[in-house]
């Protein structure tokens, strides 16, 4: 009993913690570029599918300030077209693992704004082509993320989520960045 007790109570604060949310978000964004320099044209279109898993575990509360602990895993398809110095360059299936602090403002029993910022890593499908080359790989790299969402409780156990995301691939070129991504889903309070 003894054993069992010294075993649980460290993970007590996270199994039994007042306000833990997880939450599923899904968005769907079609892009397309076209390129032209005669005679050649080049058309590059992206339809992109994003898939989020957050789980959040609150670490303080103080009044309508909340402090939370995020752990999202966000997984996207489609692909991006990178043309430059003579090479195609073609990134899909990009996943994202990280983690990070959220704060959450609560405005009325119902409606609370958030703000996060995760550290992590993203690992994507590379493709490129060249004159003289043409491969494929799995690359991962450090990446940064800043977001913003809003929630709206539906019940005490379950609310509506919009959530809106900026990634930022550490290995990337300077500037180069995954577009703003906004997600819609259902968010679960335990």
């Amino acid at each position: 009993m003894l054993l069992r007790l010294l075993l649980v109570l460290p993970l007590s604060p996270f199994v039994w913690a007042q306000n833990t949310d997880t939450a599923i978000l899904f968005s769907f964004r079609r892009s397309s570029v076209q390129i032209q320099s005669s005679p050649t044209r080049l058309t590059a279109t992206s339809n992109e599918i994003l898939i989020g898993f957050m789980t959040a575990v609150q670490v303080r509360e103080r009044g309508p300030h909340r402090l939370y602990i995020e752990f999202p895993v966000i997984q996207t398809g489609g692909r991006s077209v990178d043309l430059s110095g003579g090479a195609v360059r073609s990134r899909g299936g990009l996943s994202t693992f990280s983690v990070g602090p959220r704060y959450q403002y609560t405005l009325s029993p119902r409606w609370a704004l958030y703000g996060a910022t995760d550290f992590g890593a993203a690992t994507y499908r590379q493709s490129t082509v060249t004159r003289n080359f043409v491969g494929s790989s799995r690359e991962a790299n450090p990446l940064v993320a800043f977001g913003a969402g809003l929630d709206f409780r539906l019940s005490k156990f379950l609310s509506v989520r919009g959530d809106f995301r900026q990634f930022t691939l550490l290995g990337d070129p300077p500037g180069k960045r995954h577009a703003f991504t906004p997600s819609f889903g259902l968010a679960l309070h335990f």
